[in-house]
């Protein structure tokens, strides 16, 4: 049993919807309730007294969650191996969750969403911040996993996979599509790609809501003292400091030293085949400096996993400080269409391929079949890794 713990309206249903995506979880869903809660099935069931918050907020309610979890047992599919719940008042009954499910013989476990105490949503909430803190303290924690929202934006393929390592019965899980098909959900079932997405084309927008530099600590928000316990059991404060500090301009990346980033092609891609070039000419780059001064990134790699490879260059030049391939970087129009985010290129690229005119679709990027490569890439693609596709 599964049990995904946030305040309201701090990103449990995106949570919801990424974890929805795993074959082998049910969700609450086929009760037909307001976004797949659990509350009102409870009520029902007359483990509340009535479904407003004063009585969904106190921890002894339900008395029993293995009784809870019976009820819901008529909503879940019973042959999956993970059984989601997200009721929001579930914060505040964690370790209650866990002590009667244990007792019954029974497995819960915990994702834990929070944000930013500073970000716009934290500021204009209600939220008890010593809540959630009680509750990330109160099981052990194999049987907790804490998931920033803001990483969750930042890298959520990442994220997704830290969240299949700590429930590995999932899977796994797609953070480019959503799990929930219902329409009770008022706009709010995107996948999280898809929010990164539409949230980069309102950025800059100082009325819009939910996007990304508005998910970070804004200029001029600072934490209550209520706040300062909660920011460092999450982890927040480093990235409080940061997002104070404003934007990475460009005199910073000249400050970077003498780094170098190698992009590299399959020498059996249609861009290699096509626009040729002297191989031996990218490996005496690759040899002529020492391997803390070039970072190698192959364009495969780069289009298999951006926030991956995103966070490789980070590590590399940490002065970067944080990269975003779901946005583009250049203010220009001289890029002949080709000023598109590495995310969106994909997204594009995955809906043409299989086209064989379609230009550089990610099957298309990689080897082609019957492609064989030329000799003179063969020490190129011994060097660089591309040669398990000759």
């Amino acid at each position: 049993h599964l049990f995904i713990i946030s305040w309201p309206y701090t990103g449990s249903t995106a949570m919801l919807g990424l974890v929805s995506t795993s074959p082998e979880v049910s969700n609450l869903c086929a009760a037909g309730r307001w976004a797949c809660e659990g509350h009102e099935i409870l009520t029902e069931a007359g483990l509340y007294p009535d479904s407003d918050w004063r009585y969904l907020k106190q921890p002894g309610l339900p008395t029993d969650w293995a009784q809870a979890v019976d009820s819901y047992a008529k909503y879940w599919n019973m042959s999956k191996a993970v059984l989601v719940d997200k009721s929001p008042a579930n914060v505040f009954k964690v370790a209650n969750i866990e002590r009667d499910l244990r007792r019954a013989g029974k497995r819960a476990i915990f994702l834990l969403l929070t944000r930013s105490p500073c970000d716009h949503v934290s500021q204009k909430s209600t939220a008890d911040p010593q809540v959630l803190v009680d509750a990330f303290r109160s099981v052990l924690a194999d049987r907790m996993l804490h998931v920033r929202y803001e990483d969750l934006i930042r890298d959520p393929y990442g994220e997704s996979q830290r969240i299949v390592d700590f429930a590995p019965r999932m899977r796994s899980l797609d953070p480019a599509i959503s799990g929930l098909s219902s329409t009770r959900f008022q706009g709010r079932n995107a996948s999280i790609v898809e929010f990164v997405l539409k949230a980069a084309e309102k950025k800059g927008q100082q009325d819009s809501e939910d996007t990304p530099t508005r998910d970070v600590a804004q200029p001029g928000y600072r934490m209550e003292p209520k706040w300062d316990e909660y920011a460092a059991c999450s982890a927040m404060a480093p990235m409080i400091e940061l997002a104070n500090v404003g934007d990475v301009g460009l005199s910073h990346i000249r400050d970077l030293g003498p780094v170098r980033l190698l992009l590299t092609r399959s020498p059996c891609d249609h861009a290699s085949r096509k626009h040729g070039g002297d191989p031996q000419t990218l490996v005496d780059a690759f040899k002529s400096v020492p391997a803390s001064q070039m970072l190698h990134v192959r364009y495969e790699d780069l289009l298999r996993d951006p926030y991956g490879q995103s966070q490789r260059i980070v590590d590399f030049a940490p002065r970067l400080r944080s990269l975003d391939p779901a946005i583009f970087g250049l203010g220009g129009t001289d890029f002949r269409d080709r000023n598109t985010s590495i995310v969106e290129f994909v997204l594009k690229a995955a809906k043409k391929d299989g086209h064989p005119d379609g230009n550089e679709s990610p099957t298309e990027a990689a080897a082609q079949k019957g492609h064989g490569m030329e000799p003179k890439w063969h020490e190129y693609a011994r060097v660089f890794g591309y040669s398990n596709i000759d």
